[in-house]
């Protein structure tokens, strides 16, 4: 009888997260899922509960559920005494809590940084990832006075099945995307560097609502 509730937890605990953004939450609301709290979209069956966060409150909502689990684990096993099987299962979900915590703290699928480098010259970082399976960053001067400042402009976006990155000065963009219909995960970063130091930098992240368990395209 405690192997198959420590197995139903298991199945029922079947959380995964991502980067929030609109169109997410409309194919989540399109695939029968409904926000069970701020954040926090749910679908279940007879068998299984699947969750999926799409904002820094779902993380946080996520963390709330696996530590409340941990802790009802404990509290029905101390009993009879918790067995080493036992300890590992309600530790797993204590380290989920604590991830999904970290990943609350984690940028966004967007992020756009503009700022000016000594010389006067406006600068522009941007970096953006969606649904896991793309993404694209671009940084460069957007606009000088004098003589171009030769900033050092850099931009890197990948997926889990490739990356790219692109290096230019001054007005030349520093621009890269990338695109893999099976991916789970992608990220982008990019950089503007002003001669003698300074700069701005933006990145962003954005996982599959598949992952880690299957990815597909959208």
């Amino acid at each position: 009888m405690r192997n198959s509730t420590i197995a139903l937890a298991l199945l029922s605990f079947c959380g995964v997260a991502q980067a929030g953004n609109s169109a997410l939450e409309k194919d989540l609301l399109a695939r029968g899922m409904t926000e069970v709290q701020p954040g926090l979209y749910q679908s279940a069956d007879k068998y299984s509960e699947r969750l999926v966060a799409v904002n820094q409150a779902g993380f946080n909502a996520l963390a709330d559920r696996a530590l409340e689990r941990a802790e009802s684990l404990r509290a029905s096993m101390v009993k009879n005494g918790i067995t080493q099987s036992e300890q590992q299962l309600i530790d797993g979900l204590m380290a989920t809590a604590d991830r999904f915590r970290a990943d609350a703290k984690q940028v966004y699928d967007y992020d756009q940084d503009p700022g000016s480098c000594s010389s006067g010259a406006q600068i522009l970082s941007t970096a953006s990832a969606y649904y896991g399976t793309e993404s694209s960053a671009w940084a460069a001067v957007t606009l000088d006075f004098g003589p171009t400042t030769p900033t050092g402009n850099w931009a890197y976006a990948s997926t889990d099945q490739g990356s790219a990155s692109d290096s230019q000065t001054g007005l030349t963009p520093a621009s890269v995307f990338q695109f893999a219909g099976y991916s789970c995960y992608s990220t982008a970063h990019s950089s503007v560097s002003c001669p003698g130091g300074g700069g701005v930098a933006s990145s962003a992240y954005s996982q599959h609502p598949g992952a880690p368990y299957s990815c597909y395209a959208p």
